[in-house]
């Protein structure tokens, strides 16, 4: 089917476009699943990266694989920004959706009842965590439920990238170069730094509320919420037990 646009008819432009999309979408139910030539997100050049559970896919487009999400300099930056995107993103795979899908991209339980259910448990966990989480700004909290998905890819992608920031030192077999006018820090911190880093951000109290409704957690709860969950980060920074940062509670953990 053709696509047919016309310079001064935008409202048609719109039907033909939507109308050509909704034909491949009904012509693709009685179809074998292509997971070899389907491009499911934006344009490459986006800032972006996804996990596609029907594709059992993950994509990251080119405007993300660069400054300053990577090409930082040292290793421990570039494992901190763009390794915890590519394993969050991964984790997507086996969250509380991406679970449900088989590796042919099909809606199905391949897990046991018995491995569901203590998927199910440990994933409340972070339920509960994350309920307790409130903006003091707007007096408001994050829904647990809502955001779950999100956590669990937070949560597992940190873990996996500061896994692969260790194998990566241990080839090295010597620590990093400083980064100039961070010298005191090593690299396990700067690989936290460089994590947090990509959530920094500045919100206004609007749209600390718009952020309430995505399934995304606000970003200055993504940090500490993963953080609190990883041993090694109270480790490398050596925060009292106790603290903030590394409180008396058991830590939410699946991958």
């Amino acid at each position: 089917m053709q696509i047919t646009v016309e310079e001064d008819s935008f409202l048609d432009n719109l039907i033909s476009i939507s109308e050509r999309g909704m034909n491949s979408t009904l012509r693709s139910l009685r179809e074998i699943n292509d997971q070899s030539g389907s491009w499911e997100i934006g344009p490459p050049m986006e800032t972006n990266a996804a996990h596609v559970p029907y594709l059992n896919s993950v994509v990251v487009q080119a405007g993300i694989i660069q400054f300053p999400f990577f090409l930082l300099g040292l290793e421990a930056l570039n494992y901190g920004a763009i390794g915890s995107i590519i394993g969050h993103e991964l984790t997507h795979g086996f969250d509380d959706q991406g679970r449900k899908y088989d590796k042919e991209g099909n809606l199905l339980q391949w897990w046991s009842n018995k491995t569901v259910a203590e998927y199910e448990k440990r994933a409340q966990c972070f339920v509960e965590q994350y309920n307790h989480y409130r903006l003091k700004e707007i007096t408001d909290q994050v829904d647990g439920e809502q955001t779950l998905g999100e956590n669990i890819a937070d949560n597992g992608g940190l873990r996996e990238a500061f896994q692969a920031y260790k194998r990566y030192k241990t080839r090295l077999g010597h620590n990093e170069s400083k980064l100039p006018g961070l010298e005191r820090y090593n690299g396990e911190q700067l690989f936290f730094l460089s994590f947090a880093n990509v959530w920094c951000e500045k919100w206004t109290k609007q749209s600390l509320r718009n952020d309430l409704l995505d399934e995304h957690s606000p970003s200055q709860i993504r940090v500490p919420g993963v953080l609190v969950n990883l041993p090694e980060f109270s480790q490398v920074w050596k925060c009292p037990a106790g603290s903030h940062m590394n409180p008396k509670r058991d830590r939410c953990m699946i991958w």
